[in-house]
């Protein structure tokens, strides 16, 4: 298995740090987001609205706050039984402490995928919303969306936090790090 830590030097000490790969999930969210708005704009101007989409049109500023609600709602979630583990656990000493990470992980995991359906549904919805309403609702699209990239970035850092914790066993050093690279690149935990 390859070192999970990068050596990092600084004038004072040398410091150990996971380093992860990007994952999966990151360049296919902006994936899908810019293949959302290239499809409905291309739609929006080359049809006439019809059936099912014509009412969710009507109804795309709400659909769009209420994801971006959603989206918030989650990150706090998340923020706060990671912030609730790390308070705990600072360190991962013992097996007790990696079993009690194992659910925090697994409910992230989720929560990220339903993140995921919210942010494509919140790109949908703000298109529709930017190109049939226009003026103030634009500026309420823009705003909301900047609030929810802000409150999702607050909870990223504790994230962040949580991936460099410090392993005190090394026998156990393994399955955090698999623990860590299942959170990164599979869809569903796998332990």
């Amino acid at each position: 298995m390859n070192n999970p830590y990068k050596s990092l030097e600084s004038s004072f000490d040398k410091a150990l740090e996971r380093v992860f790969a990007a994952p999966l999930v990151a360049p296919l969210s902006a994936l899908m987001v810019i293949l959302i708005y290239a499809g409905y704009a291309f739609y929006f101007f080359t049809s006439k609205e019809t059936g099912n989409l014509a009412y969710f049109t009507d109804i795309s500023f709400e659909v769009f706050v209420a994801s971006q609600i959603g989206m918030i709602l989650l990150t706090i979630l998340i923020r706060k039984r990671v912030d609730g583990f790390l308070v705990r656990h600072p360190v991962i000493s013992d097996q007790i402490s990696l079993e009690n990470l194992k659910p925090v992980a697994r409910t992230n995991m989720h929560f990220a995928l339903m993140h995921l359906l919210l942010l494509g549904l919140g790109s949908l919805t703000a298109i529709m919303s930017i190109l049939n309403y226009g003026g103030m609702t634009s500026i309420a699209v823009v705003v909301f969306a900047i609030v929810t990239a802000k409150v999702t970035e607050w909870g990223s850092s504790s994230e962040a936090r949580i991936k460099q914790i410090e392993c005190t066993d090394a026998r156990l050093e393994k399955e955090l790090s698999d623990i860590f690279h299942c959170c990164q690149h599979k869809p569903f935990p796998n332990f």
